[in-house]
């Protein structure tokens, strides 16, 4: 459940709550917040160019951290400076409802250990919707299948980079050749399980034989990490937008920006 912005008061919030997230609104909405606020966050990262001075924007902290990382990628000025005007997009589209309209809301945590009403709708549904394939699978006809009997079944990648990413997906494409695939109720992954199923329901369009000939284009000639994959990704039309976007913002969000947030980034891009 959510409500609209910060200021409305609730019987279940204590005074130091309210003033944490008014605090925290402040901190995002300030209009005196500038590239240069970022300057601490990544001085305690250590990537930072020594021959530099610390007052630049994120973009430059950005270029400092890839040079460390992976100095053969910073060979293109055209992309490191195409960071500057990115970061200033961000910073503004960041906070529009119109794209983000959950901006505008502020999340609620449910307590209680039962499942909340929607959940077990949504299983009673899901029973309904896998009776057929379920039935298919077992070599029944759905008729003779009644919903409620229908088990819940749940899968689990594990994890382990992009060997994971790899096994997931040819877990996957087995399970839903074979027709197992629909009868599952939940998925979850851990690491490199998390970037196939995060592929698969976004470009991958619920199809993994897509996303695993995206991995082989992807994935080959060069590593996603080698500086020949990464200046590649950051030079295709809204390649650098998709793949730093979401750590500009975090950045900007006040949150603690570190390299790992760049292994994040490239190796799902």
């Amino acid at each position: 459940m959510a409500h609209p912005g910060p200021h409305g008061f609730r019987r279940s919030e204590t005074t130091a709550q309210l003033q944490h997230e008014q605090d925290i609104y402040d901190k995002q909405h300030s209009a005196e917040s500038s590239p240069e606020d970022l300057g601490p966050h990544f001085e305690k990262m250590d990537v930072n160019d020594e021959h530099e001075t610390k007052h630049h924007g994120f973009g430059h902290k950005i270029k400092g951290m890839i040079k460390d990382a992976f100095p053969e990628a910073i060979q293109d000025l055209k992309i490191m400076g195409g960071l500057t005007a990115l970061e200033t997009r961000i910073k503004k589209e960041m906070h529009d409802s119109k794209l983000f309209p959950e901006v505008e809301r502020v999340a609620e945590v449910r307590r209680g250990l039962e499942l909340c009403p929607e959940e077990q709708a949504f299983l009673i549904a899901r029973k309904v919707r896998a009776r057929d394939n379920f039935a298919r699978y077992i070599g029944l006809k759905p008729e003779d299948v009644d919903p409620r009997d229908v088990p819940t079944v749940a899968f689990g990648g594990s994890g382990g980079g992009f060997r994971a990413m790899i096994g997931c997906l040819g877990y996957g494409r087995q399970m839903q050749h074979a027709g197992l695939w629909d009868c599952l109720t939940y998925v979850s992954g851990v690491s490199g399980s998390c970037w196939s199923l995060a592929a698969y329901y976004t470009f991958g369009h619920a199809n993994f034989d897509k996303v695993i000939e995206h991995c082989k284009r992807r994935f080959s000639p060069y590593h996603p990490l080698s500086g020949e994959a990464i200046r590649k990704i950051l030079s295709v039309p809204g390649g650098a937008r998709i793949t730093l976007g979401p750590l500009i913002m975090k950045s900007k969000s006040g949150l603690q920006t570190v390299a790992m947030d760049l292994y994040a980034v490239f190796t799902t891009g």
